[in-house]
């Protein structure tokens, strides 16, 4: 798929193949995104999970929202802050409690709680956090 559109490469990690779509060049990120979904539904023990400008193949089933629980277990994480900007973010903004907090970055139907237009504001809202941790 990649061969056949410009602009369009795979990214290899240790149990998923991610087709990112972004430098396509004209409809190549449409075309690239349809035709890997069209292959997704042959291969039936693979987790296939459209995102924003990227489709993952994995090989184990999990998500960005299972892998945040893991972590937050294995620190003692009593909250935690989460910024995501894609479709595969909402696994974890399903996941928040209350001591949590999720910001959607961007446009689009979410989870979160809180919502910032873009990086900029992200990294207003970071910048403020350190200050915040360096008063307490």
């Amino acid at each position: 798929m990649a061969r056949a559109h410009p602009g369009v490469e795979v990214e290899l990690k240790p149990s998923a193949a991610v087709l990112h779509t972004r430098n396509a060049r004209g409809r190549g990120s449409h075309n690239a995104t349809e035709s890997a979904l069209e292959y997704a539904v042959t291969l039936p023990e693979v987790t296939v999970t459209p995102g924003k400008e990227v489709v993952e193949f994995s090989v184990v089933h999990t998500s960005k929202g299972a892998a945040i629980e893991t972590l937050a277990r294995a620190s003692a994480a009593d909250a935690w802050l989460y910024l995501g900007d894609d479709v595969t973010d909402e696994t974890v903004f399903g996941r928040l409690e209350q001591a949590d907090m999720g910001i959607k970055v961007g446009d689009g139907d979410t989870a979160a709680s809180h919502r910032v237009a873009g990086t900029d504001e992200v990294v207003a809202v970071l910048a403020r956090l350190a200050e915040l941790r360096r008063e307490s």
